[in-house]
This record gives structure tokens, C-alpha cells and sequence, in this order.
């Protein structure tokens, strides 16, 4: 019972001690401690109304602070004896101020407001992590030391007690030291982009200002990753929350941002698909246009790494990718500038063509789609092949990926081998003569824009070893090459007598000796 009474006692102490405290020391940024111990409450209050005024000069956002936290009725307020409700408002507050405070923490009139909220409200006791959230990423600097100094640090096992080096010897922090402790203590990391998350929500439109704020996140999370031998969940749970809400961010700095630290992270680390499926989402609904190449290229990268976690794009990922207009022209821009963007066009266009062989309900979307790609994009020889071969496998069902297809320098065949189909087989359980009809007209687009990629991935495909499904697939699938020899639709004849391929002019002429009294011209 005495033990009870005696802590009861205790805690009643607590806020005459703190006051007591206040009265014979005066915390400040601004003064040294004795010229800080002259100043009362009302010259600590105009000083910071003069910070505010100014403040509210620059921007008008500053007005709504003006009869809370530099109400006049606050000179006489006393936390230490205030109930639990008050304060939780009051940290709510203080921390919205310090959102907007952040980009103008350097000015003279961001200083004078701190001076009034140490003095008054005693953020540096009361507030902070919110208030050394605010001040980290200005570490370089002698103000951030000058409110590190202010700050109650107790003892080793004190959550601050990393930053008793600035407090003793007032020297600037160095980002390394930031950087260290972000590794040794994933909770920083955390509770910093929680903090980066609200202010961006916060200032909504004009979060573009939190240049500061989202540079030192960034910086310091990119740190971590690069420093570590093997990245874990844990750090990727630290993360991943801020980073989704990131990339999908208004701001265009804090979605930038986030695209370099994904890019950082799944170079470092093995992600979960699902996780993976998000951060497509997000890249695909992107809202900057100055950063769609980098979404592209962020796009690319994750398939690079992330290959066999992802597997086959969901339907969810597909439609979101396939409702980004921007896209193909994107694709285009980036392979144009020399990056190679054949690992993401494989993988959509393999889920787009799965879906049109199963005649989803998004059949047309995916349609054009595809078009829009072979529309917008160059592709060189090998890359041309890797996709042509794509698209013949697709019809087939046969998940080949590039890395089984031979390069340029295995592929012997001749411009002189002749392919040779069996016209006469029919037991082939054909696609929708519709879908047959696309694959055909696509795969022709193909062979137009690269002929001779298109010849030599259908004679090596023609090569191979195939049952008498497979070859009448084929046959259908690839008719109009058949057209020169067996088809009656004379026009196509003339076609081919100007086709790249010396066998298919060969034919052409072929055709038109042996049936020169047959075709009528028109």
C-alpha cells in the first residue's frame, strides 16, 4: 500500500516539478540559456507572432494555426496539468504544423515559431520524434543542432539517444550516422515515412514542397538497402507501405522518389508476387507525364529480377496495363533511347494473346491493344524473333520463354530451305476461325515490318518435330505464306513477286507461267 501512495505521489509531483524545471531553465533555439532565462512567456509570444505573421506572407495555410497554437489564451496553458484528450489534440496539431513548417525550416520566421512552441508547449519534450522528424532532414545544418540541444535526452537506452553525440559536441549529424542507425533500427524507417505519408496527404496539392522531407527518405532508405549484404522482410515491410503509397502519389517528387527505391529494392531483394502485382498496378496508373519513361523502365527492371516470382501477369495486372493509354507510346520512346524493353513486351503481349486464344470478354481491348504495341514499337533482329517466336507459342499454348530460344549467331537456316505443309490434313480441333483470323493478320503484320526475322523463326519453327495437330495449326495460323502456292486468290500472287524472300518471288513467277491462261486480269 505504501508503494502505491508513494507512486501516486509521484506522479502528482511530476508537473510542479516540471515547472519548477521551467522556471529556473528556459530551453531555447534562438538565445543563449541567460539571455533566454530573461525573456517571460509574452515577449517568447510575440516573437513567435511575428514568426507566424511572416510565415502567413509566404503562404496563407499558416492562418489556421493562428487561434490554436498562437492563440492568445495559450500564453497561460500548462501541459504538464492538462487531461489526456487536450494533448492528444494538441499533439495532432502541432504535428500538421510542423507538415507545413517543413520547407520553410531554414527561414528565420520558422525559427521564431519553434521558439514559441518549445517555450509554450514544450514539443521538445512532449513531441519528440514528430519534432526530430522535422528537423532530420536539415542534419547538415547548425539550427538542426541548435534544437537537437534542446531536446531531453535520457540516457543510453533513451529511443534519441543516438543523436547525445550532436547534443554534446555540436557538430552536424552525417548522413551516415543517419544511415546506420535506419539499418540498426527498422522502426525509424517506419515511423519516418508514416510521418512523409501524412504530411503529403496534408498538404495535398502542394506537396511538391516537401522536396526536403521526401529527398532525405529517399536518400536514407536507398542507404539501407545498398548497405546490406541480404535485404530481409523485415526492411521490406518497413518500407513497402510508404512506397506503394508513393508510387501512386500526386506528388511528383515523392512518386519519383519511390520509383528509385523500388528499383533499388528489387535489385537487392526477392519480392512476393503479390506485392509485385501491386507495384505494376501502381506503375501502370502512374499520373506524371515527365515520368512515364521511368515507369517503363522501372516495369522492365522488376520483370528482369523478379521473373520467376511473377510468372504469368494476373488478369487484374493485364487489364490495369492494358487501360494505361500512355503505354505503348512509352514503350516506344524508351526503346528508341537504346533500353530493352523486349522482357516486358514478351509478358504482356503473352497474357494478352492467352487471353484472345480463350476469348475473354476483354477480347477486343486486347486486340488493340497488341496492334498499339507492334504500332509503336521498333524492335531489332533478335528482339523481332524472341517476340515472333512468342506469338507463334501462344497460339501453340507452349510457354516458352527467351531464354530458350537460340540467339542469332544458332540460327543456321538457309534463305534457300523451302517450307513444306500438308495441305490436306483436317482433323486439326481448330481455334475460332476468328481468333485464327487475328493470329494470321498479326503475325503477317510481323513479317512486313521484320521480314527477315519473321523467315527465320518460321523455318527453324518448320524444322522441328510436330505432331499432326501442330502442323495443321500451323498451317492455318500461317495460310497466307501458302497463298503464292496453293491459294486462289491470284492477287496475292502479285504480292509476292515483290516479297523480300528470292523463294517467294521464285513461286510468284512459278505460279504465273503454269497458270497464265487461268488468271483473268481485272
Amino acid at each position: 500500500m505504501s508503494t502505491s501512495l508513494a507512486a501516486q505521489l509521484q506522479r502528482l509531483a511530476v508537473p510542479a516539478t516540471s515547472a519548477l524545471y521551467d522556471s529556473r531553465k528556459k530551453p531555447s533555439i534562438l538565445f543563449d540559456a541567460q539571455a533566454a532565462a530573461g525573456k517571460d512567456r509574452e515577449v517568447i509570444y510575440d516573437i513567435g507572432i511575428s514568426g507566424l505573421q511572416e510565415l502567413v506572407q509566404l503562404n496563407p495555410a499558416f492562418l489556421q494555426f493562428e487561434d490554436t497554437l498562437f492563440g492568445k489564451t495559450s500564453i497561460d496553458l500548462q501541459r504538464s496539468v492538462e487531461n489526456k484528450e487536450l494533448n492528444r489534440k494538441l499533439d495532432a496539431s502541432i504535428r500538421k504544423f510542423f507538415f507545413h513548417l517543413s520547407p520553410y525550416f531554414m527561414l528565420q520566421p520558422a525559427h521564431k515559431c519553434l521558439e514559441w512552441l518549445i517555450r509554450r508547449y514544450s514539443i521538445h519534450e512532449f513531441n519528440r520524434a514528430d519534432f526530430v522528424n522535422l528537423i532530420l532532414p536539415y542534419h547538415e545544418t547548425l539550427i538542426f543542432v541548435r534544437c537537437v540541444q534542446v531536446l531531453h535526452i535520457a540516457g543510453k537506452n533513451d529511443p534519441f539517444a543516438w543523436l547525445h553525440g550532436v547534443k554534446k559536441s555540436g557538430a552536424p549529424l552525417a548522413k551516415k550516422s543517419i544511415v546506420n542507425h535506419a539499418a540498426g533500427s527498422l522502426g525509424f524507417l517506419r515511423s519516418y515515412g508514416e510521418f512523409l505519408e501524412q504530411a503529403v496527404a496534408e498538404l495535398d496539392n502542394r506537396a511538391n514542397v516537401l522536396q526536403a522531407m521526401i529527398a532525405f527518405y529517399c536518400t536514407t532508405t536507398i542507404g539501407v538497402l545498398d548497405g546490406a549484404d541480404q535485404v530481409g522482410e523485415n526492411l521490406v515491410v518497413a518500407i513497402i507501405k510508404t512506397l506503394v503509397k508513393g508510387l501512386s502519389s500526386k506528388a511528383l517528387d515523392f512518386t519519383a522518389a519511390s520509383y528509385m527505391i523500388v528499383g533499388h529494392l528489387v535489385s537487392k531483394a526477392t519480392l512476393a508476387k503479390k506485392t509485385l502485382e501491386k507495384i505494376l498496378q501502381r506503375l501502370a496508373v502512374q499520373m506524371h507525364p515527365s515520368l512515364t519513361g521511368n515507369a517503363v523502365m522501372l516495369m522492365v527492371l522488376i520483370l528482369q529480377t523478379q521473373h520467376e516470382q511473377i510468372g504469368e501477369l494476373s488478369d487484374a495486372v493485364i487489364a490495369t496495363i492494358m487501360s494505361a493509354k500512355w503505354l505503348p507510346q512509352a514503350l516506344g520512346r524508351v526503346k528508341q533511347e537504346g533500353v530493352s524493353v523486349v522482357t516486358l513486351l514478351r509478358a504482356v503481349l503473352g497474357k494478352c494473346l492467352s487471353k484472345i486464344c480463350r476469348q475473354d470478354e476483354d477480347l477486343e481491348l486486347c486486340k488493340r491493344f497488341c496492334e498499339g504495341l507492334l504500332l509503336e514499337i521498333t524492335l531489332t533482329e533478335d528482339e523481332a524473333r524472341v517476340v515472333i517466336q512468342s506469338v507463334l507459342d501462344s497460339y501453340f499454348h507452349k510457354g516458352t520463354t527467351a531464354g530458350d530460344l537460340p540467339s542469332a549467331s544458332d540460327d543456321r537456316s538457309s534463305s534457300s530451305e523451302i517450307i513444306s505443309l500438308d495441305s490436306d490434313e483436317e482433323d486439326f480441333e481448330r481455334k475460332d476461325e476468328c481468333v485464327t483470323r487475328w493470329y494470321s493478320d498479326f503475325l503477317k503484320a510481323l513479317e512486313n515490318q521484320y521480314p527477315a526475322a519473321f523467315d527465320r523463326v518460321v523455318k527453324r519453327t518448320m524444322r522441328g518435330h510436330f505432331s499432326q495437330n501442330k502442323r495443321n495449326a500451323l498451317r492455318n495460323v500461317l495460310g497466307f505464306l501458302m497463298q503464292a502456292s496453293y491459294s486462289e486468290q491470284d492477287t496475292n500472287v502479285f504480292e509476292n513477286l515483290f516479297h523480300y524472300d528470292v523463294d517467294r518471288r521464285v513461286d510468284a513467277v512459278r505460279y504465273l507461267v503454269q497458270n497464265f491462261q487461268n488468271i483473268s486480269l481485272k
